[in-house]
């Protein structure tokens, strides 16, 4: 057999060899093969040389390969070529393992496309098999690559079969299969327009081994709004044109999902009912552009390692979800049942030190009304939970969609990173955000997710998150280690607020025990909510992995509360505008006392609005500090009554939370006064607050926090009993009400 010939054979074997991947959209069949390379020698190169160049499977790579093709310098963007006018729209890496890639184009026209990629300067190219483009994708292709080394720097053109030669290098980077250090980047949010080029010449001039793109990339429901099939392909053709855009799509493999504005605007399942053939056509065209590997037929979210100690998982948060508006309860889905199984069954698998959850809209804490997690929250609490029953470690959310840079601190023990965007508008989040909250800041930025690994007996794996801003500045960075654990808190008094802050930010009131924790140092800092009370000094421990750290404030002194666990138990009367109350006004929660109704009732001469209240049958406040643990929704109206003698007697101190009012009145049978009134306070919506009024002789000091905003005297009343009022809106919850010396 001539030399000629035996290269011919060993290239069709090769060819035919190659594995079977899904047929694209549109295409007859089921499985389609990639096109055999034609065996015949590159230009300028004897048949030998392309033999050897060719792909082998990944049993026959070895490290010493590794060294003899060197390493590739830092990627560059290459001159341009002749044959980069027959890309207009550049091409891209994607879905990039350890040893796989893809290579993606777009041409305009039938065309045999293949790739040349070489794994370092001293090494030949390897010429892939060939593949035709389709007319029912729009000429989109994708070049499944294979038999690549881990951890190693690959450069590719890409070549039209009789055309005037390769193009400029694209770069990639496999996935290491050791434990190594890596880098990840991640964002959403990229426009088309020159005006908003944004921040990718800083994300290439990071050097990220991949990219998450978590979605809005392109905007397709921008005025015209795209319908058809060609419309979406049309946006999605003048972003890829965007010379920036290209730059950035050789630079780095890109490992996309979707999120709303690729469709329209907060695209939800009421979408896929009323506008299915809209939905359908931009689905069909993200998928021409994105390429998905790993996924289940037909879905876009997938899971994969980057290296043995990081696993992502890649969501879909439009295609299965329900009505924004649906009514909440245990059944309404953002994932779907099988996603939502199948993340469950992965997390509780993954022996990865770290598992990165990519969710394309934030958990909590957006200004976009139901059209993230807080709109599905019985399916996200499930996730959560699995998570700290699992004692699943090494979790962390990665999101975006908000137009701005958020990290927070959710108080089930995880870090949601929020990025965004990368080349989009800004928009502003609200300044009324809880403490768990840690940062807010409407800037350009994206993510960046340093991997280190641990070194046994000395130190364990670490991730580095940084948010980059413009000119790479860094907004802000935290370290997170690996594991979990639990921290328990034993306060001097359920009155007694604290925080934890080091490797997690945690909040709370009284006994408390956290489940799930980042391991690390914390530092307790106990902070007391009632006027004149002592707090114990700050304490810090070290958490370790799988332990429990315990914090026990010295010398506590435990006062006692009375909660609502075991209900209402006749210790409490019901009244709506002092009338006893026919059907409940309250109900007992989780051992606080909710109004479920509450009346605005017309406001006396004194100022005092009647509504839906709580008298203690046990409670009376004579000389001493009376106590609530309240959390107050807007628009929210409350009162703490003491000294009280029946509905028309006795004392109040009453909030309006919107009008950011307290006063305190006197209620007598024929009339009143009010003793004190203040304005400007900022009221926590949304969260615990400690409402406390001390009665000592003929003075009275009402506090919120242990702020004292009233201090008046007044001997009218002496002692009395103890009520609670709601009125405004519905959803106010107090716990803990307790008298003490």
């Amino acid at each position: 057999m001539g030399r000629e010939r035996l290269v011919v054979c060993l290239a069709v074997l090769w060819a035919c060899a190659a594995p079977e991947r899904p047929a694209p959209p549109g295409a007859a069949g089921g499985l389609v093969r990639a096109s055999p390379q034609r065996a015949v020698a590159l230009r300028g190169e004897p048949a030998a040389e392309v033999v050897r160049a060719l792909p082998r499977r990944a049993a026959e790579v070895d490290e010493g390969e590794g060294r003899r093709c060197g390493v590739w310098p830092s990627p560059g963007a290459g001159e341009a070529q002749a044959a980069d006018r027959l890309f207009p729209e550049g091409f891209a890496s994607a879905e990039v393992r350890s040893r796989s890639a893809v290579i993606w184009a777009r041409v305009g026209g039938p065309s045999r496309l293949r790739v040349r990629i070489s794994a370092g300067p001293r090494c030949a190219e390897v010429v892939s098999a060939e593949v035709v483009s389709q007319a029912a994708r729009g000429h989109a292709v994708e070049i499944p690559l294979s038999g690549l080394r881990p951890g190693t720097r690959y450069r590719y053109r890409l070549e039209v079969v009789g055309g005037p030669g390769p193009t400029r290098p694209g770069w990639f980077t496999t996935a290491p299969e050791r434990d190594a250090p890596v880098r990840l980047a991640f964002s959403a949010d990229v426009s088309e327009r020159a005006s908003m080029h944004g921040l990718i010449d800083d994300l290439i001039a990071a050097r990220p081994e991949v990219y998450l793109s978590l979605g809005d990339w392109p905007y397709s429901d921008l005025k015209p709004p795209a319908e058809r099939l060609d419309d979406f392909r049309a946006r999605h053709a003048a972003s890829r044109a965007q010379p920036w855009i290209q730059a950035m799509t050789r630079a780095m493999p890109i490992h996309a999902v979707w999120d709303d504005h690729e469709i329209l605007n907060d695209w939800d399942g009421r979408d896929g009912l009323k506008q299915p053939a809209r939905v359908a056509a931009g689905v069909r065209a993200w998928k021409e552009f994105f390429p998905v590997a790993g996924a289940p037929p037909g879905e876009i979210y997938r899971r994969y390692r980057w290296g043995p100690e990081i696993e992502v998982f890649q969501l879909d948060c439009r295609s299965h979800r329900h009505d924004n508006l649906a009514p909440e309860g245990a059944g309404k889905t953002m994932l779907g049942a099988a996603q939502l199984k199948w993340l469950l069954d992965g997390l509780a698998e993954s022996e990865a030190a770290f598992k990165l959850i990519v969710t394309t809209v934030p958990l909590d804490h957006g200004t976009t009304g139901l059209d993230h997690w807080i709109g599905f929250q019985s399916e996200r609490q499930s996730l959560l939970d699995h998570l700290v029953e699992r004692q699943i470690g090494g979790v962390v959310f990665l999101t975006a969609d908000q137009h701005w840079l958020s990290v927070h601190h959710l108080q089930e023990g995880f870090k949601v990173l929020q990025v965004g965007p990368l080349a989009q508008f800004l928009r502003h989040p609200s300044p009324d955000q809880p403490p768990w909250v840690l940062l807010q800041k409407p800037a350009l930025n994206f993510g960046l997710i340093d991997y280190t690994p641990g070194v046994a007996g000395a130190s364990p794996p670490t991730l580095s998150f940084k948010a980059i801003g413009e000119g790479g500045q860094v907004l802000y960075q935290e370290e997170i280690q690996a594991g979990v654990g639990q921290i328990r808190v034993r306060s001097p008094s359920p009155w007694s607020a604290w925080s934890l802050e080091g490797a997690h930010r945690f909040y709370g009131h009284g006994d408390q025990t956290l489940r799930w924790a980042t391991p690390g140092a914390y530092t307790i800092r106990w902070t007391s909510t009632l006027p004149g009370a002592l707090a114990p000094a700050p304490q810090t421990l070290v958490l370790e992995p799988g332990r429990s750290a315990d914090f026990i404030a010295p010398g506590a002194a435990r006062d006692q509360a009375e909660g609502f666990e075991g209900g209402f138990g006749g210790r409490w009367r019901e009244a709506v505008e002092g009338q006893e109350a026919s059907a409940p006004v309250w109900a007992a929660q989780g051992g606080a006392a909710v109004a479920a109704r509450a009346c605005r009732g017309k406001a006396d001469r004194l100022g005092v609005r009647r509504g839906a209240s709580l008298t203690s049958a046990s409670l009376s406040l004579d000389q001493g500090v009376l106590a609530a643990r309240v959390m107050a929704p807007a628009g929210a109206g409350l009162g703490l009554s003491y000294g009280a003698r029946g509905a028309r007697a006795g004392y109040r101190v009453m909030v309006d939370v919107d009008q950011r009012r307290v006063w305190l009145v006197r209620l007598d049978p024929v009339g009143g006064a009010v003793l004190a009134d203040v304005y400007g306070v900022d009221w926590p919506v949304r969260r615990w607050a400690v409402l406390s009024v001390e009665r000592r002789g003929a003075r009275h000091r009402v506090a919120l926090g242990g702020a004292v905003l009233i201090d008046v005297e007044d001997d009218t009343y002496g002692a009395g009993g103890v009520a609670l009022q709601s009125w405004g809106a519905a959803g106010l919850q107090v716990d803990d009400v307790g008298l003490l010396p």
